[in-house]
């Protein structure tokens, strides 16, 4: 429990369990309830104030007799909020610059010391947020300070919350943990999570706001698009093919097909029919029409659908998604690749017009599907030029 002396004498840190509480429990900063540490207002330790507090209660003053004045610069040394709405910075507080583990404040050595100490290893920034909670849980907003972190040695849960104040953490995401190894989904999730029941520690109306709720609430309002929304998986769906139809319709309007598409008696009549709305004449052929691009302005999206399957050569290679088709040499490879496009445009294609048309107990039957097709969106949407 004497580092300096075990350092001088050769020996390594003491990891035993009584060594850990020691460390968990020696902390000097920073002030505030976390840890129960008197503070000032800007957010600086009164040690020596808390030194007199104790001589006073062993004296028997009689207004240090209780934990009244303790605790009163205990929650004065929370992080205040300016009349500006603007944060008072904590000097006590962890600031890590991207890409690095730089800490900056008044108690630098200290804080690093510590950090090192409860965990050792390699660390990353990764991003700072806020996540406010406030108009419905009528409490603080919560900082994360998020990183990479691979442990030197010792095992450590996969997310790691390490509090600064009641307000804000430094977040380690362990990269050596089997979770990040063995699934593909990320952190987040398990970040929010996590912070959900930090919030939940933190209100009294235990029965309306559970944890899952509160983790709903986080999910819906800082990853909403991670989200198995019936609504705007399928409004991601159109808006993807109704960029294509402009684009070849307008974009590349003029553009002189090599083959002419094939239409069926529906598809002609539609053409003629969206035709006469549009321009306000009537199409008596529509023959000159379908011999470029530009006819697609006048169709519904499920003919974009069959005209994207008929002509690839439009669509990818760098002009709408940034995938290979036509720069693949070999003809069974491209085929196989034109399949694998054809079957994400499918996916696609089933959220316009079946999982918008299901029930909520279908769709809740569905979910692995739903999941599924989310990830040719995704992609497609990624890809994109």
């Amino acid at each position: 429990l004497q580092p300096e002396k075990a350092k001088d004498l050769g020996f390594g840190k003491n990891k035993s369990p009584l060594a850990k509480l020691f460390y968990g429990f020696r902390r000097s900063s920073p002030p505030g309830k976390r840890w129960l540490i008197p503070g000032t207002s800007e957010g600086k330790g009164m040690y020596e104030a808390a030194r007199e507090w104790g001589l006073k209660f062993h004296n028997g003053d009689f207004d240090y007799q209780s934990d009244k004045v303790w605790w009163d610069h205990v929650v004065q040394a929370e992080v205040q909020d300016d009349d500006t709405g603007s944060t008072k910075p904590n000097p006590f507080s962890i600031t890590v610059e991207e890409g690095s583990t730089t800490i900056s404040g008044s108690k630098f050595e200290e804080q690093q010391d510590e950090n090192d100490e409860l965990y050792p290893g390699k660390k990353t920034h990764i991003f700072n947020k806020q996540y406010d909670l406030s108009e419905l849980l009528n409490e603080k907003p919560i900082s994360l300070t998020v990183m990479k972190y691979w442990p030197e040695a010792g095992s450590f849960p996969p997310i790691i919350f390490d509090g600064k104040s009641s307000t804000k953490f430094d977040v380690y995401v362990n990269q050596s943990h089997p979770l990040f190894r063995d699934f593909a989904d990320g952190f987040e999730d398990l970040l929010l999570m996590e912070l959900a029941s930090k919030f939940y520690e933190r209100t009294y109306n235990i029965d309306e706001f559970t944890v899952t709720r509160i983790y709903y609430e986080l999910k819906k309002k800082y990853a909403g698009d991670t989200m198995l929304s019936v609504d705007n998986l399928v409004l991601s769906a159109k808006t993807l093919i109704k960029d294509i139809q402009n684009f070849l319709a307008i974009k590349r309007g003029g553009e002189q097909l090599k083959a002419i598409p094939v239409l069926t008696i529906e598809e002609q009549e539609n053409l003629k029919r969206s035709y006469l709305q549009i321009e306000n004449s009537s199409l008596n052929s529509i023959d000159d029409i379908i011999s470029t691009t530009e006819y697609l302005k006048y169709m519904d999206l499920k003919h974009v659908f069959k005209f994207a399957s008929q002509f690839p050569e439009l669509l990818f290679d760098n002009h709408f998604f940034n995938l290979p088709f036509s720069t693949i040499d070999s003809k069974l490879i491209r085929e196989s690749q034109l399949d694998q496009y054809n079957g994400f445009l499918n996916d696609v294609k089933w959220f316009i017009y079946e999982l918008s048309e299901y029930s909520d107990e279908v769709v809740q039957k569905n979910k692995s599907l739903i999941v599924r097709n989310k990830y040719s969106l995704e992609l497609l949407n990624e890809r994109r030029s």
